[in-house]
């Protein structure tokens, strides 16, 4: 089986580290401190994801 997927290093390391997959292109995969959120709609917005995403945004000004 093969593919190409860009995925989070935290996701991979394990496999990566035991050779069940390898890193390609990493020329062109520059690190990324952090992550992204994507939601298509900012009406009706759960309380619980506001919570989340503001919880996050903290946590990146802190670091």
């Amino acid at each position: 089986m093969a593919g190409l997927a860009y995925i989070s290093e935290a996701v991979t390391v394990a496999h990566v580290t035991t050779g069940k997959l390898i890193t390609v292109l990493e020329d062109w995969s520059p690190p990324y401190p952090g992550h992204s959120h994507y939601f298509a709609q900012r009406r009706q917005m759960p309380a619980r994801l506001r919570v989340l995403i503001d919880l996050s945004r903290g946590s990146r000004l802190a670091d």
